[in-house]
């Protein structure tokens, strides 16, 4: 049976909020969103309006990854130090990646949290899975999001969009993150399919 897909509106965006309030909590007795896909898909943009619908707090990737080859780096410093000290009750110690510099700037200290959402790309990966009540893949095509990054911050993006992209390559390939995931957003309208 193929899925239905419908565009992501207002309404279902609603229709996520409401199946996200009877989430099982899975983090500590606290229930954790993943949002994953490629760069530039949209992902911390749904984060962004999920934040504001359920009073969320988000925890960005971006910040973990280990600077331009380290993305599956990032995924396991955000299970030590993010997901591990909430699922026991205890205040997480945030790294922060710091692009300019090109090394590690000042942790941020993240109390537990009613409802968190981890998004970037890997945030759904097999280490996180376990924790996570949700996850949701973005699926974009390469061209879209290419655009999408030029129009962002290609000067800085330019020199590492193959490299940044074989890493996405190989963890997916291994991995297979998106038949992984409960809900998929599919397209450059971002439609939804339930794939649970």
């Amino acid at each position: 049976m193929s899925p239905e897909f419908r565009e992501l509106n207002p309404t279902s965006i609603a229709e996520v909020v409401t199946r996200i309030a009877a989430l099982e909590p899975r983090l500590g007795g606290r229930a954790l969103i993943c949002i994953d896909g490629r760069s530039c898909s949209g992902k911390t943009t749904l984060a962004s309006e999920l934040e504001s619908a359920l009073g969320a707090t988000v925890v960005h990737l971006e910040y973990l990854y280990h600077g331009w080859t380290g993305l599956e780096a990032g995924v396991k410093t955000a299970v030590s130090h993010v997901l591990e000290p909430i699922s026991r009750g205890e205040t997480a110690v945030v790294p922060q990646w710091d692009w300019y510099v090109g090394g590690w700037g000042q942790p941020v200290d993240l109390p537990v949290p009613t409802l968190l959402i981890l998004e970037g790309v890997g945030a759904a990966s097999a280490s996180v899975r376990d924790y996570a009540s949700l996850s949701i893949w973005l699926e974009v095509p390469e061209a879209d999001r290419r655009a999408r990054a030029q129009a962002r911050d290609w000067d800085t993006f330019a020199d590492h969009w193959d490299d940044w992209a074989a890493q996405e390559d190989q963890l997916f390939a291994r991995e297979r993150l998106p038949d992984h995931a409960d809900l998929v957003l599919v397209g450059e309208n971002a439609t939804v399919s339930d794939s649970s």
